[in-house]
């Protein structure tokens, strides 16, 4: 990175020697992680991202904690694509639960509230995979 240096000079007539300062165009900033920034609300931020966001609840927690639309900069990888986080389930770690089921929450807008449901439903029909699933779980549950 190029980082231009400026020299500024002054001679001062009392003195016999020419004063010059070297200056660096650099601004203070602070970095933190996706999870300390938890609950703060920030002016500008800047997401580094070599790699995709963990979770979907990582990715959110980082690009909600900017105020404005203007003040939210992305850097990615070379080689990433821009799109969405896979939710990726590992099998294996729900092998042994008591009829393989897991408690998935499914968060949704309704004309007048957000409304988050809970649902049962085994790891195959993840709403990732199978969005057709996933749609009649919703309708099989009522809302109140």
């Amino acid at each position: 990175m190029f980082l231009p240096r400026i020299i500024l000079s002054e001679s001062v007539t009392k003195h016999p020697f020419t004063l010059e300062t070297r200056q660096f165009p650099i601004r203070l900033c602070y970095a933190m992680t996706i999870n300390k920034s938890q609950g703060q609300s920030l002016k500008g931020v800047v997401l580094y991202l070599p790699q995709p966001a963990f979770t979907h609840g990582q990715l959110y927690v980082g690009l909600s904690r900017v105020t404005t639309k203007s003040g939210l900069k992305i850097i990615q990888g070379k080689d990433q694509k821009i799109g969405r986080v896979k939710n990726i389930v590992y099998k294996e770690i729900y092998n042994g639960l008591p009829g393989k089921q897991i408690l998935f929450a499914t968060q949704f807008t309704t004309l007048s509230k957000n409304t988050q449901l809970l649902s049962l439903s085994p790891p195959e029909s993840r709403s990732d995979d199978h969005p057709e699933q996933a749609s009649r779980n919703l309708q099989q549950l009522s809302i109140p």
